[in-house]
């Protein structure tokens, strides 16, 4: 069996339309995507390969590269082990107009979109994504499966939790631990170490549930 070049795109709503101007940004071609069923609104003109049923089979044709457009942090995670169960693997995707340190390790899957900053010694678990203009200062750790929305700011030593998920806007200040499957609202601004399981918003940011 050959191994086929092609990428797949899993999921090709909204998010999905966003990495897959990454992917063509970066030069690789899209052979088709996977959803739960076909778009109407096709604008790269993508051939839609069917359901998640169909992994192991395009696996065993030679595809075996596959770009992660869910946003979705816990259905992300779910799917993108489910892949690389089958034997398929999930690729990083860098955008080239991200600013990314050459000393920051980055994770199999996760996508960096256009504008992202990162600067040095960062650590950035598996299928995350930090999202458009969004900022990750220094000496930051990322677990597995978070999400960084657009133009959240990150500061340096932060630690943050396992499908973590940091709102649109929002601001983690310097040194803080941001529980495992945490939410972080939009706008909100985090003072202060944040427990699992927590959804917290305002600014300074309080426990809302």
């Amino acid at each position: 069996m050959v191994q086929r070049e092609e990428t797949i795109l899993i999921g090709y709503s909204g998010h999905g339309k966003v990495v897959a101007e990454a992917v063509i940004a970066c030069q690789k071609k899209v052979a088709g995507y996977i959803d739960i069923e076909e778009k109407t609104d096709n604008p790269y003109g993508f051939p839609y390969l069917g359901g998640d049923d169909k992994f192991d089979e395009l696996i065993e044709k030679g595809f075996k590269q596959f770009v992660l457009g869910v946003g979705d942090n816990k259905i992300r995670n779910r799917i993108a082990k489910r892949v690389v169960d089958l034997g398929g693997e999930c690729i990083t995707i860098i955008h080239p107009d991200a600013k990314v340190s050459h000393h920051v390790a980055i994770g199999d899957g996760t996508f960096i979109a256009r504008g992202a900053c990162i600067n040095p010694f960062v650590n950035i678990g598996k299928y995350c994504i930090i999202n458009t203009n969004a900022s990750i200062d220094h000496d930051c750790w990322i677990e597995e499966a978070v999400h960084i929305a657009p133009a959240s700011a990150i500061a340096g030593n932060t630690k943050i939790g396992k499908q973590a998920f940091i709102g649109l806007n929002a601001t983690v200040i310097q040194g803080l631990n941001i529980g495992v499957d945490v939410i972080i609202g939009a706008g909100t601004v985090v003072v202060k170490d944040v427990v699992k399981n927590s959804t917290m918003v305002g600014n300074p940011a309080k426990i809302l549930y």
